[in-house]
């Protein structure tokens, strides 16, 4: 596996007159992977045997564009309106082996072209009083490969009890384009390769979330937040089958799945907690839990466990500096985590040995659980 990536960019900010600027950004990035994959046979003449198996080259440049303006009415009143304009210039090409042990590649995907993302947005704020916040805003977004849309409304307010408490509550709807390598996922029909996944929409989610804070001393803050989040335009098969791409990245490589439609559905709520220490004589702390759900349906209509519904996490960061005598000091750090394992779906044995290759059992998607995941870091 080898990667590459750059970024440059440059930024302008406009002062008017009367309690407003504009701030516009201009950027460009990229990024190069090339991956080679191999099996080993090792029972080809008693010895092991390197066979070709994957290959994949992408080549992805962005160019970014945004400007917002923003304008400050009076002591109670904020509002601002923004542009962004992505164009996004791919190349992705990858290819499987498809006889055991010869070098004879299919051709899986094969894109080279350009498309661009449109986002726009707006925003209004305002100060009932000094205790209460309204916030009231409206996101666009247009994909030009297809000419799919979003309209995405979006309010939040907060309230202060008093001088350390506060409560707030948010809601709004989301959405988001699909991975690059999706769109151009391809299949043979009639001798002729295809690209059927094209005309994806947007993966859309409703959510709402509510919170309370309490910064109970000078240094110590304790955040709680219960949050709730329907997800729907998935992309699943266009059959009965178990696949959603509400699973992607839970494995280290893009699948090549044809005849997606977005039809599929999922939802996630829990319950995040957050106790924090600001450095204060010399120390500091951060304490995070989350403990959750996490499904999904796919074409088959059957809701699972998704494949990083691990049900709870739990972070803790913290440094302590000691000083020795007045010119020198000594800091530790730590970083800890604990959290559930992602979930699985078993290896169909017999399958893979008819195949050579690893087939899993779909019928029992994502009902097995690795174990749980234990890191502790320590930085002197």
């Amino acid at each position: 596996f080898n990667s590459n990536v750059g970024v440059s960019g440059f930024s302008h900010t406009y002062l008017f007159k009367r309690n407003a600027y504009l701030k516009t950004n201009i950027g460009i990035s990229g990024q190069y992977n090339n991956i080679i994959t191999n099996k080993i046979d090792s029972s080809f003449n008693n010895t092991n045997f390197i066979i070709p198996e994957y290959r994949q080259e992408t080549q992805n440049i962005r160019y970014t564009f945004n400007s917002t303006f923003n304008k400050k009415f009076n002591s109670r009143d904020f509002f601002n309106i923004g542009i962004n304009l992505e164009l996004y210039k791919s190349s992705f090409v990858d290819s499987i082996n498809n006889l055991f042990g010869k070098n004879t590649f299919i051709t899986l995907r094969n894109y080279k072209g350009s498309t661009s993302l449109l986002r726009s947005f707006s925003q209004w704020q305002h100060k009932f009083s000094d205790n209460f916040l309204f916030n009231i805003g409206i996101n666009y977004q247009y994909f030009l490969l297809n000419q799919s849309s979003a309209i995405e409304p979006r309010f939040g307010i907060k309230y202060n009890i008093n001088q350390k408490q506060s409560i707030s509550l948010g809601s709004g709807l989301h959405s988001q384009i699909q991975p690059a390598y999706i769109y151009f996922a391809s299949e043979m029909q009639n001798g002729i390769r295809q690209e059927t996944n094209k005309n994806l929409d947007f993966t859309k989610s409703s959510h709402i979330v509510a919170s309370y804070e309490n910064n109970f001393s000078a240094n110590f803050r304790l955040k709680t937040e219960i949050y709730y989040q329907y997800i729907y335009n998935a992309p699943v098969k266009n059959y009965p089958n178990t696949f959603s791409a509400l699973n992607l990245g839970a494995d280290f490589f893009s699948p090549n799945i044809s005849n997606l439609v977005s039809k599929g559905n999922g939802y996630n709520y829990g319950i995040e907690i957050t106790l924090e220490k600001f450095y204060n004589k010399g120390y500091y702390f951060l304490f995070t839990t989350s403990l959750f759900e996490s499904k999904y349906k796919a074409s088959d209509n059957i809701t699972r466990n998704t494949a990083f519904n691990g049900n709870y996490v739990f972070n803790l960061l913290g440094g302590k500096e000691i000083k020795i005598k007045d010119r020198h000091t000594f800091s530790v750090d730590l970083r800890g985590v604990f959290s559930g394992g992602k979930r699985y779906s078993p290896i169909n044995l017999e399958e893979s040995i008819s195949q050579k290759t690893e087939v899993r059992d779909l019928t029992k998607a994502y009902q097995f659980q690795y174990s749980d995941y234990f890191r502790l870091d320590i930085k002197p």
